[in-house]
């Protein structure tokens, strides 16, 4: 009498069947094979089949063809009765074409005995994000891209002076194979030159401004160079300083040759 009274009733039975059906993740579950028993509605708008065209038919009907081997071994797992995989992103074949992208997290239903009966999937559509992680790829690979492609050394320092970004003419002249990501010019140069950089982006920090300077700067070749520096605020989408970017010029041989010229000028005025 126990177990009837424990029993679930007919309304809670379909209760239970329009959550499932109703819920915005995609649900499934498929049995041992990878036979698919029942899917959600969510289910069936994000891979665009039907009920019928899915329940009774093979994950592997519908899944990339990248992707089966490792479901294959996952199920080859539950059957021997370990636990599913952890959460996972696998791609579906879209009715018409396409791929879906989901992320799965799964988990067993077993009879008393152990035995895996049933696995329950659910899904979460990732396809539009995807899309969007793709884009930002290819626009930060178009920006390094950019970057190198500029022949003056370029570089982002954070609010705490860090470099966090520099250019291929950058490493050239100071990198030496050394990586700066997150050093300061204190590493970089002697103390009173790192003082005078200091100095010079103290303002740019403390509010959006910009600055111009000229310095002698050792090179990881080993001669000195007249380099001209450009620095702007970086401020960010809430007007913010978040940081600067500088720009080096080296104006070594401009001033060579204005030095030259003025001494030429003198001895022309002696003369």
């Amino acid at each position: 009498m126990s177990a009837v009274a424990n029993e679930p009733t007919r309304a809670e039975l379909d209760l239970a069947r329009e959550a499932f059906d109703r819920t915005a993740v995609g649900l499934v579950v498929i049995n041992t094979e990878g036979i698919f028993r029942t899917v959600n509605r969510a289910f069936c708008e994000m891979t665009g089949y039907s009920r019928e065209e899915l329940e009774g038919q093979s994950f592997r009907r519908f899944t990339h063809p990248d992707d089966i081997a490792s479901d294959e071994e996952n199920l080859r797992l539950i059957r021997a009765g370990d636990d599913p995989q952890g959460t996972v992103d696998k791609r579906f074949l879209r009715k018409g074409g396409g791929e879906v992208w989901a992320r799965r997290s799964a988990t067993v239903v077993r009879e008393p005995s152990g035995h895996a009966r049933f696995i329950v999937g659910a899904f979460v559509d990732l396809t539009k994000q995807r899309s969007v992680d793709i884009a930002l790829e290819q626009q930060m690979h178009f920006t390094r891209a950019l970057l190198d492609a500029i022949p003056n050394p370029v570089y982002f320092k954070d609010r705490e002076g860090r470099f966090g970004v520099y250019n291929r003419a950058f490493d050239e002249l100071f990198g030496g194979g050394r990586d700066w990501i997150g050093k300061t010019v204190h590493e970089m140069f002697d103390a009173a030159s790192a003082d005078v950089h200091r100095e010079r982006d103290r303002p740019l920090l403390e509010r959006p401004s910009s600055t111009t300077y000229e310095m002698m700067v050792p090179t990881v070749a080993g001669d000195t160079r007249q380099m001209l520096y450009n620095k702007v605020s970086f401020v960010d989408r809430r007007g913010e300083v978040a940081g600067l970017i500088g720009v080096i010029t080296d104006v070594t041989r401009y001033k060579e040759t204005e030095r030259a010229l003025e001494a030429s000028e003198a001895r022309f005025r002696v003369l």
